[in-house]
């Protein structure tokens, strides 16, 4: 019965233990694989498309709370979603989850 007690309390103050949620950094071995990828691939004989129709990436973290407008913009967001997002962090507004970005007029994916 007293395990059952400690195991319950340990459970309980873990959250406190554990680091908080923070953003990823990204490997940049990871990166620069990726790009070396994209580039096996744009080099390919095999494509049905022209190399032309792929475009470089680039591996950026997205928290919809702190990202730039510009990096918004970077990621093809248009100028109307994009004023949104940032209209709704101004009044206060803070994404939770990945559902919550389907909140706003516009963005459906």
């Amino acid at each position: 019965m007293i395990f059952l007690v400690i195991l319950i309390l340990f459970i309980f103050f873990l959250r406190w233990l554990l680091p908080k949620n923070s953003t990823p950094d990204i490997d940049p071995n990871t990166q620069t694989g990726l790009k070396n990828w994209g580039q096996k691939i744009k080099n390919s004989d095999t494509l049905k498309y022209s190399s032309s129709s792929i475009k470089d990436f680039e591996l950026i973290v997205f928290n919809p709370n702190s990202i730039s407008v510009e990096a918004l913009k970077k990621m093809e967001f248009n100028n109307a979603s994009t004023n949104r997002i940032e209209k709704y962090r101004q009044k206060g507004g803070y994404f939770r989850k990945g559902e919550d970005l389907k909140k706003i007029y516009g963005i459906d994916t």
